[in-house]
């Protein structure tokens, strides 16, 4: 069986959750698939890990991304 090790780009926005909503929503706007993690990417449902939220996508050239808000 092949492990697969997923390292991805974390992108940490500031607290203000406008602008995680803003950033979801052109995900979604643009049709990316996203999920709660890097191997749950069609599920499309946020994470709430360590007390803040977060998601991963794949953008458009195939990569995962994982974008997340900090602990209130």
């Amino acid at each position: 069986m092949m492990r697969r090790d997923y390292h991805s780009p974390a992108l940490c926005v500031s607290r203000e959750q406008r602008e995680f909503d803003a950033i979801l929503q052109r995900v979604k706007d643009a049709g990316l698939a996203f999920g709660s993690g890097p191997r749950t990417l069609e599920e499309r449902k946020l994470n709430d890990w360590n007390g803040g939220r977060g998601f991963y996508y794949k953008d458009h050239d195939g990569h995962v991304i994982e974008l997340m808000t900090m602990p209130q």
